[in-house]
């Protein structure tokens, strides 16, 4: 018996329809793509030691890179998943669509898949949200709903994006598409000795290098030791961490 999972989208679709399915994919892929590496951006911001390495007046850049990825994600997310209406390319239409080119020996196959994925459960709450947040605050400013309309946290973004991934995943059958470049990829296998930093870091580090804090142990140690003082085991990990990465001593 063949197994359905490995089987290419040649052998599964009418042929027919291929020309108009292989558009579509590279189309969601573009699209998720985008979708992936606004995400990575986000947490790589999020992850970032600003309280320790910067004042507030100095992340303000960063501050305002995080709100316009935040928009832009929220804006795909939701045209992807959310849209209503027939002339709207969404992720959801294709998913139809392919349902309709299937061979017949092959839907019952893919009709499993799909219950398998669960695409509604413990996500359909957050693209009503991600729904309402797109329409009452990003797209338009609604008088009544603005102040009322939930934000979508980080990790329910997660959520959603990584849904979206796994439905593309069943409609792309058995090829495999890298969401990310290959510096962000973690499919990119480097050679021995190869640094894998990513652009986000090289623009991390210097400021982390030439900060006060990293450099006040050896430019002001009467004032570190004081300074030193009020930081919990945290911190002094967090620097430790930098302060090795630039070959300075531990403190």
């Amino acid at each position: 018996m063949e197994d359905f999972s490995r089987l290419k989208v040649n052998v599964v679709l009418e042929k027919g329809s291929i020309d108009e399915y292989q558009k579509a994919i590279y189309f969601f892929w573009d699209k998720l793509t985008k979708l992936n590496i606004n995400i990575f951006i986000i947490k790589k911001i999020f992850e970032f030691p600003f309280d320790i390495f910067c004042s507030l007046q100095n992340s303000i850049f960063f501050s305002t890179v995080i709100w316009n990825i935040y928009e832009n994600s929220v804006l795909i997310i939701t045209k992807l998943a959310t849209d209503k209406g027939t002339d709207l390319h969404t992720l959801l239409h294709f998913k139809n669509w392919v349902r309709e080119q299937i061979k017949e020996e092959y839907k019952s196959d893919f009709r499993q898949k799909l219950r398998e994925l669960k695409f509604d459960l413990g996500t359909k709450e957050i693209f009503e949200k991600a729904k309402d947040l797109r329409n009452y605050v990003l797209a338009h400013f609604n008088r009544n709903k603005l102040e009322q309309t939930p934000k979508l946290s980080l990790s329910e973004l997660e959520k959603l994006n990584d849904k979206l991934n796994s439905l593309f995943d069943v409609l792309t059958f058995s090829c495999e598409y890298d969401m990310f470049p290959p510096s962000y990829s973690e499919n990119v296998i480097l050679s021995n000795g190869v640094n894998h930093q990513t652009d986000i870091d090289a623009l991390f580090d210097p400021i982390a290098k030439n900060s006060e804090i990293l450099n006040m142990p050896e430019r002001s140690p009467e004032l570190w030791k004081e300074l030193k003082e009020s930081y919990n085991e945290d911190k002094i990990k967090i620097i430790n961490k930098y302060r090795k990465k630039f070959n300075l001593p531990e403190i």
